[in-house]
């Protein structure tokens, strides 16, 4: 989380800059969050430069790249689009 709040501080570190292994085990860490509280069963999240990291079998899907998803996930980013509207990042912590 300490790679978060780097970009918190608003001091020129961007999402795209976090090493992807650290940007993977973020995801991972917040899906796996989101399953034990029941939230975000309605979401399909694509992670499209690794798929490997996508889940979820809801009906909203959200897609983008890793940086991007995970700024999203962690709700640095407010909404990613998905077809035909925004989908706000269940909360996680």
């Amino acid at each position: 989380e300490v790679w978060l709040h780097a970009v918190d501080l608003d001091n020129g570190a961007r999402f795209d800059q976090i090493p992807a292994q650290v940007l993977s085990g973020l995801l991972r860490d917040i899906a796996a969050k989101w399953r034990k509280a029941g939230e975000g069963e309605d979401l399909r999240v694509e992670v499209a430069d690794a798929p490997e990291l996508s889940f979820g079998e809801g009906t909203r899907m959200v897609r983008g790249d890793l940086p991007g998803v995970l700024a999203w996930a962690s709700g640095r980013t407010g909404r990613l689009l998905e077809q035909g509207g925004e989908v706000e990042a269940p909360r996680w912590i």
